[in-house]
């Protein structure tokens, strides 16, 4: 590697491609779920004689009789009054007669019934003298009619008869005399009704299940799946702060890194052995998640100099955008191919053990332990930090009677819980929704699913940058206006989304995306609000927020299954419409109590000696303190 005195930005890449790698792993289910549960099916064409009771089917979903369809072709005979009986399907109605059954379809049905039940009774000539009166032309129907020109509801009890005929006979047989496959367990919706002649040949496509779904897996045990992450991740919050403290963030990272991608590649393996060895891997694969808070706040300490901590902090976090943005093209790819699903998480469980060996090669815990980073580099990084001993390090004190007592850190901490739980429903669910609402293909899903994360990303970027440079409001007012953007703006297309028709797929698409990139505005909201109210304890507020996340990811599934559990589109519109009130509820809390100066709670007289170089002054937008080289033990206030 040359030396070229930006060795901290290759760290900066390569962490920022691992903690995305974390985020991704746990995102491979949620594509996933869809190719494991999915049925393939083969289309099979058939022309079968279903006889006159079809048309009564039709017109008033009430069969005739045998007897009566019997007595009818019995009657016919003497009159030898012929049918018409051909394959060659017309297109649609024909000429302008058929007017009348665009117009009036249960008309149209109700003539049919009226000429098979005419013929039985009063010959071909009572029959002209009837459809002559509603001035139908007999010559322009003689082929029967097209089942696509009619409203699919005047057609379902015809499907349901024809399914309860087919079933129940023994051997099939279809308008040329040959056998057919037998009908079992079909339901309406794997029929397609395309043509239907006079004498009762009713032209169909049937969809046949050709491969059943490897898995299935209700509402409850999906929620569990998913939730699995959230709990692994709380589980591990703490073991991992303490390793990272005692060992350091490379030795730590590592062992989380090897523990995630292990558990990644074993999720097909465990799948086959049932839910509950399943479940125990997605857990293992929340320890790589829960990891990321604090890797991001190590790494941002050790390398990143003091006026390159925003750029640090801000490239690191984006592993929540950038991780959807890796996993759902990759695994829109892969499960369409001929590898199937489980490539999904061979190749996340790959990508994650190159990185890992990366990292174990490149990083160290401080840059004067890296062989990469010239004695420029170091001045530059270590430039304004303050070097303290472990022991005076160990002895500041976290006021946490008094962050909890204060409104401007539960201000930050109400904002994150619409945050979370809004922007966890679009990165979970939005596979699903574009896939079985508005029926996008699978491959296509994956693109579109990364797309809102990936311009969040961007958006982040941009708000961050713009949030700094205004100058002619003040930071509270700033915080206010900018999660004002974020969270109105990400409700209102939510709110847009849920009155959309399901005719429009590709504008709910659009309001999808941007809920999902006006959200990236949260950056200079209550993002920005925890580091100035926070200052040198914004990383305990950071934690809480942790916390939420964690919470948002164990809750939002069942949340939003229980609200589902049938997929369709008004259910849908109610859990659209559930977040955008949340989002505009803890919005308007944020607005009324959120801050945008330091927070009583920041002026500890436990902090003597220990920052260097700070400044609070009206004229800075971001409060700098100097990172100390040394971990930070920190101790809860004691009670006087």
């Amino acid at each position: 590697i040359k030396m070229t005195h930006k060795f901290r930005l290759i760290i900066l890449l390569l962490a920022s491609a691992c903690l995305s790698m974390m985020m991704a792993n746990i995102l491979t289910l949620n594509f996933c779920i869809l190719c494991m549960t999915e049925n393939q099916f083969t289309y099979e064409d058939q022309n079968i004689k279903f006889g006159y009771d079809i048309f009564q089917s039709i017109a008033s979903g009430e069969s005739f009789t045998s007897g009566v369809a019997s007595d009818a072709i019995a009657e016919l005979s003497p009159l030898k009054f012929k049918f018409p009986s051909m394959f060659d399907f017309t297109p649609g109605f024909n000429k302008t007669s058929f007017k009348l059954a665009e117009n009036h379809p249960e008309l149209f049905l109700r003539i049919i019934k009226m000429v098979t039940l005419g013929l039985c009774k009063n010959g071909t000539e009572k029959v002209a003298e009837q459809v002559d009166l509603l001035n139908v032309d007999i010559e322009q129907i003689r082929n029967g009619f097209n089942f696509t020109a009619i409203d699919p509801k005047l057609t379902a009890s015809a499907k349901e008869h024809i399914i309860g005929v087919a079933e129940a006979t023994s051997e099939l047989m279809n308008a040329e005399g040959k056998k057919v496959s037998k009908w079992m367990k079909t339901k309406p919706e794997d029929l397609e009704l395309r043509n239907l002649t006079w004498d009762g040949v009713v032209s169909l496509r049937r969809r046949v299940i050709a491969k059943r779904a490897d898995y299935e897996y209700n509402a409850q045990e999906r929620s569990i799946l998913f939730a699995a992450i959230a709990i692994g991740a709380l589980i591990a919050i703490i073991p991992i702060t303490a390793g990272i403290h005692r060992y350091g963030c490379r030795k730590s990272f590592t062992a989380v890194g090897v523990i995630a991608a292990t558990a990644t590649a074993f999720c097909p393996l465990a799948a086959s052995f049932g839910i509950i060895p399943f479940t125990f891997m997605r857990m293992l694969q929340g320890v790589g998640y829960a990891a990321c808070m604090p890797v991001i706040g190590s790494v941002t300490s050790t390398w990143a100099s003091l006026g390159e901590s925003g750029l640090f902090s801000g490239a690191l976090t984006s592993f929540i955008q950038l991780g959807p943005v890796i996993a759902m093209p990759l695994s829109g790819i892969l499960c369409v191919s001929p590898a199937g699903w489980p490539s999904v998480f061979y190749v996340h469980s790959g990508i994650t053990f190159m990185l890992i060996t990366l990292w174990w090669t490149l990083y160290r815990d401080s840059p004067t332990g890296s062989r990469y980073v010239t004695a420029k580099e170091l001045a530059i990084i270590q430039d304004g930090k303050l070097c303290t001993s472990k022991g005076n390090a160990n002895s500041d004190k976290l006021p946490l009677r008094r962050i909890y007592t204060s409104l401007s850190a539960w201000a930050v901490w109400i904002a994150a819980i619409g945050n979370m739980c809004s922007i966890q429903m679009v990165v979970v669910f939005a596979p699903t929704y574009l896939n079985q609402v508005l029926g996008f293909q699978l491959i296509n899903v994956g693109f579109a699913a990364a797309l809102p994360t990936l311009l969040q990303c961007v958006v982040k970027i941009i708000a961050g940058m713009s949030s700094d440079k205004i100058g002619f409001l003040g930071e509270t007012a700033k915080v206010r206006v900018f999660n004002s953007i974020a969270f109105i703006g990400m409700g209102s297309f939510l709110v847009a989304l849920a009155l959309l028709p399901n005719s429009s797929p590709l504008v709910a698409l659009a309001c999808l995306i941007g809920s999902a990139t006006v959200l990236g505005f949260n950056t200079g909201g209550f993002f920005k609000s925890c580091v100035l109210i926070g200052r040198q304890y914004s990383h305990f507020i950071n934690a809480n927020i942790q916390i939420i996340m964690c919470v948002a990811m164990l809750l939002v599934p069942f949340v939003v299954y229980s609200m589902t559990p049938s997929g369709s589109p008004s259910e849908w519109r109610s859990v659209f419409l559930l977040h955008a009130a949340l989002l505009f509820i803890t919005n308007a809390v944020f607005c009324v109590i959120g801050q945008g100066e330091a927070a009583d709670f920041t002026h500890s007289s436990s902090q003597d000696g220990t920052t260097a170089h700070s400044t609070t002054s009206k004229d800075t937008s971001v409060y700098k303190m100097a990172v100390i080289e040394q971990p930070i033990s920190i101790h809860a206030e004691k009670n006087s």
